[in-house]
């Protein structure tokens, strides 16, 4: 329960003395806006409109030991039709709903019963002198509201169900509270299914008293609900063992009750999403038990294994980096940007500009070599004034690929010139997929799991996080690879990763 809905709960005890016009209602509701207009006057809420709004659709009487079916509608137990195994055919004539919950003894409505019994007080006051009873308009209303009260989330009903034991909740409270325990939180009576509790109706009479005695409130509260749950900015976070690359197929068992409670509530936004974000150890510098970066999947399928577990298919998007985050009913929300790749352009240039300046850096060491006590370059002036402008030209490649600030090392050095600087991407690429097809089509158990991935994308950006999923690494090394922005450093790495496994390995002379 958050300290918002809290504030609006005490906000809407506040009594309110002027007359507020009716909202629209569900199509049960027997109270039309004449009646309603007719008491409006009143320094105080309608007590003859409670009156006509506990009425049962069966035998038009005031309710007497109301039931409240699966299908919303309250009707008398005397006007319950006989049943048998649990199916029945619904008394009110005009309900549409081919089946109901229901258990093998029908129980009473607690809320309703409330109602009825204040009711009957209001209506005892109202027929002595008003001016005698003035002093207990507040204590009545504010009864009245006390009895609307949800016992979960101590708010006012939103969306009001009622459960077979006869105790009614938010329908969203009640799911939430469905996925941690099997029992209703007021009786400890065990409840049906998810799948039956999501297909309750909401209560009729009771959603016909919020909207018509206090509309304000209520409506105010389902449009505040409805805005924090749609809110884009707060993007839940899965927190998992495994890393997620963009443009690769991703699948996760989800059995915790935290993470069941935010699939379902993602599966209602219009954007069916979450992020996920490899778990870490907090420290005292980062309180956050997530790494900072992680990667948008967008859900494609659910499995439903039972009412507590599911299996998510999902497809990864792209890269985010958290700004901040907090907790929600046990999970991870956060405020997030997502993380671009420099454009083809600035690529292929950073591509060029690390070519000429390890050959510059390349020619300039040969140089030293061949004459270390020459104060000259050996190979001219003017190839030597070449490669001092290459080098230094190429200083902001790291800075914008890497996020290093210079190509030198922390002693004021060049770092020595590698064989991958040398090469282009597509070779680098062409050679990373030579050792993916050798050990694909040799006995190696650890490549096997790579056919949950699909094929080797013919994409060279995705085809480099395909590959680096394939190698046996650990999770940590492979969260390296979202801190990269082009595809050729993340390229570079997974080529190094591939020549440290050659130098520990045993290989068959093919590779």
């Amino acid at each position: 329960m958050t300290s918002g809905k809290l504030k609006r709960r005490r906000q809407s005890k506040t009594p309110s003395l002027q007359a507020v016009q009716p909202r629209a209602g569900p199509s049960s509701a027997s109270t039309s806006s004449a009646t309603y207009q007719a008491h409006s006057s009143l320094p105080h809420p309608p007590q003859h409109a409670l009156w006509d709004l506990l009425k049962c659709p069966v035998c038009y009487n005031v309710l007497k030991d109301p039931v409240t079916l699966s299908c919303g509608y309250v009707v008398c137990i005397d006007c319950m039709p006989p049943y048998k195994d649990l199916a029945f055919v619904c008394p009110v004539k005009y309900c549409a709903r081919p089946s109901h919950i229901l258990l093998r003894t029908a129980k009473t409505d607690v809320t309703l019963l409330k109602l009825l019994e204040l009711a009957t007080e209001a209506m005892t006051d109202r027929s002595q002198h008003i001016s005698s009873i003035a002093p207990q308009i507040r204590p009545i209303r504010q009864r009245i509201e006390d009895a609307l009260e949800c016992t979960i989330c101590a708010c006012m009903f939103l969306d009001p169900v009622t459960t077979p034991c006869g105790h009614t909740t938010c329908h969203r409270c009640l799911l939430r509270s469905r996925d941690n325990s099997a029992f209703c939180p007021t009786c400890r009576t065990r409840l049906p299914a998810y799948s039956s509790l999501q297909t309750l109706a909401v209560n009729s009479a009771i959603y016909a008293v919020l909207s018509r005695l206090f509309p304000e409130e209520y409506f105010r509260n389902a449009r505040e609900i409805s805005q924090e749950e749609n809110d884009e900015t707060q993007l839940p976070l899965f927190v998992h063992t495994s890393v997620a690359f963009p443009s690769i197929p991703f699948a996760v068992h989800v059995y915790e009750p935290r993470y069941m409670t935010m699939l379902r509530r993602c599966l209602l936004r219009p954007q069916k999403r979450f992020g996920i974000c490899l778990a870490r150890v907090p420290t005292e510098a980062d309180q956050a038990p997530f790494q900072q970066l992680g990667t948008m999947v967008d859900i494609r399928n659910v499995a439903n294994i039972d009412d507590e577990r599911a299996i998510v298919e999902a497809m990864a998007a792209f890269r985010f980096k958290v700004i901040s985050s907090h907790q929600k009913d046990g999970y991870h929300t956060a405020q997030w940007e997502q993380l671009h790749d420099l454009s083809p352009e600035e690529q292929s240039y950073l591509e060029r500009m690390e070519i000429m300046t390890a050959t510059a850096r390349k020619f300039k060491a040969r140089n030293a070599a061949a004459s270390p006590g020459s104060t000259g370059p050996a190979l001219g002036p003017a190839m030597f004034s070449l490669g001092t402008m290459i080098v230094t030209q190429g200083q902001a490649w790291a800075s914008r690929s890497q996020g290093s600030s210079s190509l030198q090392n922390t002693k004021g050095q060049m770092p020595e010139v590698t064989e991958l600087e040398m090469q282009t991407t597509e070779d680098i690429i062409t050679n990373i997929r030579q050792f993916i097809e050798v050990f694909r089509s040799s006995d190696t158990a650890w490549l096997h799991h790579t056919s949950r991935f699909g094929p080797p994308p013919d994409t060279s950006n995705a085809f480099v996080w395909w590959a680096a999923l394939s190698l046996p690494l650990s999770e940590q090394d492979k969260y390296k690879l979202l801190q990269f922005n082009t595809t050729r450093e993340r390229a570079k790495l997974v080529m190094t990763w591939i020549n440290s496994l050659k130098q520990k390995w045993w290989f068959p002379s093919s590779s």
